[in-house]
């Protein structure tokens, strides 16, 4: 009697365990259940609380006041619908302090509620618009903040409003007026008005786009936006995030008198983009393009002040540990005192153990005055000083390693030249009026 034949692979592929069978019944009946009640949920809200949500204000004054942990009240409510998201509009919306006094008022309120409040049993918000306020944000002189009189960190364990809001999925805000106050560096009051803002939360990162217009004499227009990480105000030491800003016209100057820039700068007005990388408080990585007139800048506090009739082009610093970038793209700059430089592409980084740097093109006599205003290394400061360096570079690079009493121990040099003239010193001998190219080390 002949065996019976194997199952097909045919057969195998469509085979399920029984097992499979049975968790798959009531797996199927419970996502069954699951959608069948969201439906539920939905249909009640909009044919039976939505069309009556102004019976509900009391209701929602006591949830709102639970969540801030501060007194609030709603003088109207309307409900409406945002796709499958309930839309609530509040009118006069008003935020008191602690001792019942009126601090935040808001005219117009949209709040388009997020299915997941159900999850966090608190108001979770898909987003949070608000119309025309006007804000008053203060610091005080012990650093604390305060938005309309309420306090960011109260000192309270329970999270409070500034938390509250960086839990909402969509914050923005249209045609704001804002006065800060910073009363921790003595600075005069700054409003800005036609503040647009939107504010996208994802856990403990937060994307923001602001744009406004300051005072005429400050700039044209200010645009900035923000990529941050972080989960608690009153903690700011504990942030990072890279800051981008656009001043199409401004006077660098003023802003002085509300932030602090990485280097001194008493003087300075055109055009600028800025990126910033901070952590702990403390920039890593700037990166400006510029097209400024009239500066006067002194990069440490240790260096005579740097005066430039113009400045053109992009600058960018960066410092991590003992290391340390300057770098230009198509910089071009004129001193006062004569220096013209046209645009170049420079880089200098340098450690404690070396350095490298590289130039598609450079006059080293402007490079030589205008080292004393550079952040130098003294043994490079002093190196310089040794050899006195004359010509013009073209695609060059320089790279030197040693220690502090020998920085020049190893190094290679690579590049074409043109007039060149050197201080002898060392192993290096002097030449002068030299035109070529060159590729060499240590060893010759």
């Amino acid at each position: 009697m002949p065996s019976s034949a194997p199952d097909s692979p045919r057969r195998r592929i469509f085979s399920v365990p029984a097992r499979a069978l049975r968790l798959a019944r009531p797996l199927a009946w419970l996502l069954g259940a699951a959608y069948f009640a969201f439906v539920l949920l939905v249909l009640v809200l909009r044919y039976a609380v939505m069309p009556h949500v102004a019976d509900y204000r009391g209701d929602l004054e006591r949830a709102l006041s639970a969540t801030l942990h501060l007194p609030v009240a709603v003088a109207a409510v309307e409900g409406d619908w945002q796709g499958l998201r309930p839309k609530l509009v509040l009118h006069k919306l008003q935020i008191r302090d602690s001792a019942g006094r009126p601090a935040l008022s808001f005219d117009h309120v949209e709040a388009v509620l997020a299915w997941s409040t159900l999850f966090h049993l608190e108001p979770r918000l898909h987003l949070l618009g608000v119309d025309a306020p006007v804000l008053d944000i203060r610091r005080d002189a012990a650093g604390r903040l305060f938005v309309a009189g309420l306090a960011v960190d109260t000192g309270d364990t329970r999270p409070g409003f500034a938390d509250w809001l960086l839990r909402q999925n969509h914050l923005a805000v249209s045609d704001a007026t804002v006065t800060w106050t910073d009363e921790m560096r003595a600075a005069p009051p700054l409003t800005l008005s036609h503040v647009n803002l939107v504010v996208d939360n994802g856990g403990s990162r937060h994307r923001f786009g602001l744009t406004a217009e300051p005072p005429g004499h400050l700039a044209e227009k200010l645009d900035l936006r923000g990529d941050l990480h972080g989960r608690d105000l009153a903690a700011p030491d504990r942030w990072r995030g890279e800051l981008y800003v656009d001043l199409p016209r401004t006077d660098l100057a003023v802003w002085r008198t509300w932030i602090d820039y990485p280097v001194e700068l008493p003087r300075g007005h055109g055009a600028l983009r800025l990126w910033l990388d901070f952590a702990a408080l403390r920039p890593t990585a700037v990166t400006a393009d510029v097209a400024l007139d009239g500066v006067s800048v002194r990069l440490a506090p240790e260096l005579p002040m740097l005066e430039l009739g113009n400045l053109s082009g992009r600058l960018q610093f960066a410092h991590e540990g003992d290391a340390w970038q300057v770098a230009t793209r198509r910089l071009a700059l004129a001193t006062a005192d004569g220096v013209a430089i046209a645009p170049a592409d420079v880089s200098l980084r340098w450690h404690s153990h070396g350095g490298e740097f590289s130039a598609t093109r450079l006059d080293l006599g402007d490079l030589l005055r205008l080292s004393a205003h550079l952040p130098l290394a003294e043994p490079v400061r002093r190196e310089l000083d040794r050899y006195a360096p004359r010509g013009r570079l073209r695609n060059c690079t320089f790279t030197w390693g040693g220690d502090a009493q020998h920085p020049f121990r190893r190094y290679r040099i690579e590049g074409s030249f043109d007039g060149l003239t050197l201080s002898p010193g060392g192993a290096i001998p002097g030449v002068a009026g030299l035109s070529g190219s060159i590729a060499g080390d240590q060893a010759g």
